[in-house]
């Protein structure tokens, strides 16, 4: 889209209306198919797939997701010798942390099914399609090493960006960080008392990114853009390394990887 079509966009009143009818429309009207926790007993990989019907809002729960029933938070343990599909669910987990990090041996995939925090998910996708259009919020896989005593916290309550800096510094700015390598967020990564590790795998809403600072509370002004912030702050913007996101709605911890 050109930057001529974006003043545009945000100039005609008119067409903005329009635009906004059909977000709405589109989010009580499409089935959703994206891939995305009060801690309780883990589930077992083999329950019920997801039959849960769609919120007040019209937002369904992805639909890979196990039955959430009457429970908001779930931690659903992945059993590749189950079936077919969870075998597919592993391996993808497993390619795509092993692809950075191959001397990785995985023990455990738990998948995180929390509904709030996907239905603010869900719907920052759609206000970063409906600014930059039908799948351009440049949504990424991404890594992020964590500490042992912070996984119950963090999987019930989120990645907190006001938190920034406070095991490694907050160089690119004030918000939570994400890494293209899981070999990088392994750094971040403190082992137990067994001496294994954590890592989350997390679907990112990068947007448009720019070089962050370490004073950033927020991404600057997008020149290109009518009134727009930018939605990322990383190390470099050819070739991004590291992602610091300001607002815990653009991001979702979809799965926690045991491993050492």
């Amino acid at each position: 889209m050109s930057k001529d079509q974006n003043t545009e966009k945000y100039t005609k009143t008119d067409e903005n209306k329009d635009k906004c009818t059909t977000f709405v429309n589109s989010l009580l009207t499409e089935p959703n198919s994206d891939n995305a926790a009060k801690h309780s007993d883990l589930i077992p990989s083999h329950s019920k797939r997801n039959a849960t019907p769609s919120n007040e809002n019209g937002i369904r729960p992805p639909t890979h997701w196990s039955d959430l029933e009457n429970d908001n938070i779930l931690r659903i343990e992945i059993d590749p010798n189950q079936d077919v599909s969870q075998k597919r669910e592993w391996e993808n987990v497993q390619n795509k942390m092993k692809s950075t990090l191959p001397n990785a041996r995985i023990i455990s995939i738990q998948r995180l099914q929390n509904i709030f925090m996907w239905e603010h998910y869900y719907l920052k996708k759609k206000q970063f399609e409906l600014a930059y259009g039908k799948g351009c919020s440049n949504e990424l896989t991404l890594f992020h090493g964590t500490t042992p005593d912070s996984l119950d916290m963090i999987t019930e309550q989120n990645l907190d960006p006001r938190l920034a800096g406070s095991r490694k510094g907050s160089r690119l700015g004030r918000g939570a960080y994400f890494a293209v390598s899981a070999g990088y967020s392994d750094q971040y990564a403190k082992s137990d008392s067994k001496g294994h590790k954590f890592m989350f795998m997390v679907n990112v809403l990068t947007g448009k990114s720019c070089r962050g600072k370490a004073e950033y509370q927020r991404p600057p002004t997008n020149p290109d853009i009518k009134h727009r912030l930018f939605d990322s702050c990383v190390d470099n913007v050819l070739s991004p390394k590291i992602y610091c996101i300001f607002h815990d709605t653009q991001y979702y911890l979809e799965y926690l990887i045991e491993y050492t």
